[in-house]
């Protein structure tokens, strides 16, 4: 029985959300630039995207939203037969969204800091993967892509 306890993507949001507060603290502030209707749409399809891929992520692996220790096996099927880390995607969709709602110097700077983290989150569930399912997950990992379907 392996009692080895693993990352939690409540650290990760807690990391983000503190990159957050500091991007809005020190990055000076630029005017931001009134919201249209377009980018109000922009944003919305956005929203749409994320919650799809949350919907379908956890539809097929009901786990995905605890720590690498909570999930039980390797899903192959559904969105997870497309890419590793549809929900991180749709994270991401969802604050690119946000930027075009608010097109400000911070959110754009916020950008890039969640686009970090994620990735940096990624390689790190997915080296706690392999540890835990072995063979099993580098296959996998072979065949499916990390954040883009392979071709």
């Amino acid at each position: 029985m392996n009692n080895k306890k693993y990352i939690n993507s409540s650290v990760m949001w807690m990391i983000v959300v503190i990159g957050f507060f500091l991007i809005f603290i020190f990055v000076p502030k630029f005017l931001m630039f009134s919201v249209s209707l377009y980018n109000f749409i922009i944003f919305f399809i956005c929203m749409i995207v994320f919650l799809g891929m949350f919907y379908f992520s956890l539809k097929k692996n009901k786990e995905a939203v605890y720590g690498v220790d909570r999930i039980s096996n390797v899903v192959r099927n559904g969105i997870y037969s497309k890419i590793r880390h549809p929900i991180y995607v749709g994270d991401f969709i969802l604050i690119v969204g946000m930027f075009i709602l608010f097109p400000m110097f911070s959110f754009f700077i916020s950008l890039f800091w969640v686009l970090f983290v994620l990735l940096f989150w990624m390689k790190l569930e997915e080296k706690l993967m392999i540890e835990k399912f072995g063979g099993e997950y580098i296959d996998y990992k072979k065949r499916v892509g990390m954040v883009f379907p392979r071709i």
